[in-house]
């Protein structure tokens, strides 16, 4: 059972996309799964739907450059959360001044406003974003620390 909130642009374009399902699987080709990814581990579906996992290991590399550059990251990556916080908070302390200003004789504060235009894809009924999706690639890369 599938929970669908009375939305039928939504509705409609999940029947479709399991009618596609449902001939795959009578053809005996399923459709093309996603590779196990963080998604998958909070999906409700992952009992009937997760792909094997294969474990080809890793591979060891002994780069000083990068592992210096890593160890410093993280020594310094406490002070970046701190700027977030103070930026936050005095962003919005100079909100409230609403001008350009001086702040005590060592910071100009200077306060732009413009306008955008955008294109708000929530908008856009559900069956014609899918005329426009196209497939890119995105690398991220993160870096878990192992001994701390």
């Amino acid at each position: 059972m599938i929970p669908v909130y009375l939305d039928y642009g939504y509705t409609e374009w999940l029947l479709k996309r399991l009618e596609t399902v449902n001939k795959a699987n009578e053809a005996g080709i399923p459709p093309e799964r996603i590779p196990y990814s963080k998604t998958c581990k909070d999906c409700d579906f992952k009992t009937i739907c997760l792909p094997d996992i294969i474990n080809d290991g890793m591979e060891l590399i002994d780069n000083e450059a990068l592992k210096s550059m890593l160890d410093e990251m993280f020594e310094i990556e406490e002070y970046k959360t701190r700027y977030g916080f103070l930026k936050e908070e005095a962003d919005e302390m100079a909100k409230m001044v609403g001008k350009d200003f001086i702040c005590g004789t060592d910071y100009q504060v200077q306060i732009k406003k413009s306008e955008t235009t955008r294109i708000n894809t929530k908008a856009i009924p559900i069956e014609e974003r899918g005329k426009y999706e196209v497939k890119s690639t995105m690398t991220r890369i993160e870096y878990i620390p192992l001994n701390k």
